[in-house]
């Protein structure tokens, strides 16, 4: 997890944020790959985020991270970063370095200011996250949690935002 404790936030040090997703609306694609910063793979994952949350959407960044075990919870893996959210879903490729085990992490940062937001005593978080696999809603994930494996081919995996109430 990219994170770490600072005042009324958490600090997002990388794209990584260990969280969960969950439901979706109305469907709103990227409208090229060219609005994600992606890094270089030879295998590609297509990711959809659903569920984003329309009064959130704008002008506020999504981050996608991809990693494997070891890179789980630190500042490697892969992925990318759409400057601006779309209402209902997004859908973008990013691309891994082989086949295996990977984890994805989505973070909406809905009020921009570069920082996982969560409440005075850490227990209300006030962005928008999910994850691939079976995250737990109360409790930090662990990787056999929220693993999935990406074949040769590549793979396509879709994650639902939770959007705070």
């Amino acid at each position: 997890m990219f994170v770490s404790k600072t005042k009324k936030s958490v600090t997002a040090l990388g794209l990584g944020l260990t969280l969960m997703l969950a439901g979706a609306t109305a469907s709103a694609a990227v409208e090229s790959e060219s609005e994600w910063k992606i890094r270089p793979g030879n295998i590609p994952v297509t990711v959809t985020v659903t569920n984003i949350d329309p009064a959130a959407a704008g002008n506020d960044p999504v981050y996608v991270s991809i990693q494997t075990r070891e890179e789980f919870r630190s500042l490697r893996g892969g992925g990318g970063i759409a400057p601006t959210a779309k209402t209902g879903a997004m859908s973008a490729t990013f691309y891994v370095d082989g086949p295996g085990d990977y984890a994805v992490s989505v973070w909406h940062d809905r009020d921009g200011d570069a920082r996982f937001s969560m409440s005075e005593d850490y227990t209300v978080v006030l962005d928008s996250y999910g994850a691939s696999g079976n995250a737990p809603t109360d409790d930090m994930p662990t990787f056999d949690d929220v693993k999935f494996t990406v074949p040769n081919m590549g793979t396509d995996l879709t994650v639902e935002m939770i959007n705070p109430s």
